[in-house]
């Protein structure tokens, strides 16, 4: 998984078999491409599919960049963190 989340970071348009978390990170044909978790023909069609459509790869390499960075923006995650604490502040008084 931290492989998929590294080369979303970078905009590197990026395969990924649909095992463990990973279906969670992307969404198929928008920030990654998925196939089935062993299935080596459709890797392979995934792989032809973004040597033969640039565009394809463009757009995902650029949805899976605004998606990685807006996941690991700073100041977001510091507001839901200090959201969560106010939730259980509030419950407890």
């Amino acid at each position: 998984s931290l492989i998929l989340l590294e080369s979303m970071m970078l905009g590197v348009p990026t395969i990924a078999s649909y095992a463990g978390g990973m279906p969670d990170l992307f969404t198929n044909m928008q920030t990654a491409l998925g196939y089935p978790a062993g299935d080596h023909i459709s890797l392979a069609h995934r792989v032809r599919s973004l040597f033969n459509n640039q565009n394809l790869a463009n757009q995902i390499s650029s949805n899976a960049y605004n998606l990685a960075h807006k996941r690991n923006e700073q100041l977001s995650c510091a507001e839901g963190m200090a959201n969560i604490y106010r939730t259980v502040l509030h419950k407890i008084n």
